[in-house]
């Protein structure tokens, strides 16, 4: 998967970053989609949890990773997990439609 483009996107409630990802599919042709980052938790949340375990907060810094899941970091209050994961189907694709692009047999 290639990632051509990422772009900041916004309502007077959130923001968040989707990016357009070029795929080659099995069969050889391509694929675009529109992707974002999967939310793992709340950061203030995660912020919660150390401080009742007796966390000293001043010098946090995010792990690598969350219960086996890679961080990418945070944004707009969530921590975010660095894969970028494949739409669920078409329909709920950020721009609605599959587009095979070219290529295949």
């Amino acid at each position: 998967m290639i990632v051509l483009a990422e772009r900041k996107e916004s309502t007077p409630a959130s923001t968040w970053t989707t990016y357009l990802c070029l795929l080659q599919l099995e069969n050889g042709s391509y694929r675009l989609d529109i992707r974002s980052r999967s939310p793992i938790c709340e950061y203030s949340e995660w912020m919660a949890g150390l401080r009742e375990d007796g966390v000293d907060l001043d010098d946090v810094e995010l792990p690598d990773s969350i219960e086996g899941v890679d961080i990418y970091g945070v944004e707009d209050g969530f921590i975010l997990a660095d894969e970028l994961p494949e739409p669920l189907n078409d329909e709920e694709m950020s721009g609605g439609v599959y587009y095979p692009v070219f290529g295949g047999g």
